[in-house]
C-alpha cells in the first residue's frame, strides 16, 4: 500500500499500490466519475505519485487479513466484482485505524456496518 501524506495533516491516504489497485480505481468512472483517467494516464500518474517524496510506502497493517475476512461475510451471498475492492479497502482503513473518507455511500455504508472511523462527503454539484 501507498500513503499520502498530506503536507502539515495529521492524516493520510492509504491506496494500493499494485496495478489493479490504484490504476485501477483512477480508470473507473463509478470512481472518478468526469475525471476518469485511461489505462495510460493512469499509470502515469501512480507512476509520479511513486516518486514523490511525500509518498511513504507501508506495509498491510497487521490484522488485515482476518478484518478483511470479517468485512467479506458481510456479503458472501452478493456478487463480489465490486464488493471485494470496497470491503479490501475498508478492511485496511480499519485494520490501520485510519478513517475512511468516501464519496460513495455504498461504500461508506460497509465502514458503517464495521463500526469503522467514517466520513461520507456530498459531492459539489456545479
Amino acid at each position: 500500500m501507498v500513503s499520502l501524506a498530506a503536507a502539515n495533516a495529521d492524516s493520510s491516504a492509504i491506496l494500493p499500490n499494485y496495478p489493479t489497485g490504484t490504476p485501477g480505481l483512477l480508470t473507473n468512472a463509478n470512481v472518478m466519475g468526469d475525471s476518469v483517467l485511461t489505462l495510460a494516464q493512469a499509470l502515469d500518474t501512480f507512476d509520479r505519485w511513486s516518486e514523490d517524496p511525500r509518498v511513504e510506502f507501508t506495509a498491510e497493517p497487521r490484522g488485515l487479513e482476518s478484518v478483511f475476512r470479517q468485512t467479506a461475510a458481510q456479503s458472501e451471498s452478493k456478487s463480489a466484482t465490486k464488493f471485494l475492492m470496497d470491503a479490501f479497502l475498508a478492511s485496511f482503513a480499519e485494520a490501520e485505524r485510519a478513517t475512511l473518507v468516501t464519496f460513495d455511500s455504498a461504500f461508506a455504508g460497509i465502514a458503517r456496518r464495521r463500526r469503522a472511523p467514517h466520513v461520507l462527503l456530498r459531492e459539489r454539484h456545479h
